[in-house]
């Protein structure tokens, strides 16, 4: 938040679905409120890309700031972001979309490097050509201090979610080849 605020970075909110209703993701709701939210319900809140009229609005309105826009997604095997950007992008001239092959922190790296470049004015050909060649050697993985979470989005079995629980096994999540894997296992708080 501070940090793309601080850079004047726009980001596109998904949407974040309960029973409750739709909620723009760092917006009208944050981390702490779904986990507290999950906590109270059975149900799981469900993550939404933004819509195409989203991104069509998205890219126009900072068309009117930039004259060219790198914007980077979500890995494509793990929302529809990417494919509704590229919808997007295709009634804009100065619009490429870039497949980041990651989630959040990864994808964040690539966001911060593309800034970076853009600075030392590289044209947005170049700037793409370097994140489609460094892409793959961004890796991240996040520990999942709750095994719950998982096993209500049936990524893992409930006999897997009470045996890791009891053993104090934290599971490590990564992102390969557009799906969440576990990836390791940490043991304690």
């Amino acid at each position: 938040g501070a940090l793309v605020k601080k850079l004047q970075l726009d980001v596109i909110p998904y949407y974040v679905r309960t029973d409750r209703g739709l909620f723009y993701d760092n917006y009208e709701t944050d981390s702490d409120e779904i986990l507290s939210y999950m906590n109270r319900c059975d149900t799981v809140p469900a993550s939404e890309a933004p819509t195409l009229l989203d991104f069509e609005n998205f890219f126009a309105a900072n068309l009117k700031k930039a004259h060219r826009i790198i914007h980077i997604t979500a890995d494509s095997g793990l929302s529809m972001e990417y494919e509704r950007a590229c919808e997007a992008a295709r009634n804009f001239e100065n619009v490429t979309v870039v497949n980041s092959g990651a989630l959040s922190s990864a994808t964040g790296v690539l966001v911060l490097s593309a800034y970076l470049m853009s600075l030392q004015v590289q044209n947005a050909d170049y700037i793409v050509g370097i994140l489609d060649r460094i892409k793959g050697d961004i890796h991240a993985s996040f520990m999942v201090a709750q095994t719950e979470t998982m096993m209500k989005r049936g990524m893992i079995k409930e006999w897997v979610h009470r045996l890791l629980h009891t053993l104090y096994l934290r599971p490590c999540v990564a992102i390969k080849n557009g799906r969440i894997k576990l990836d390791r296992f940490f043991i304690g708080n």
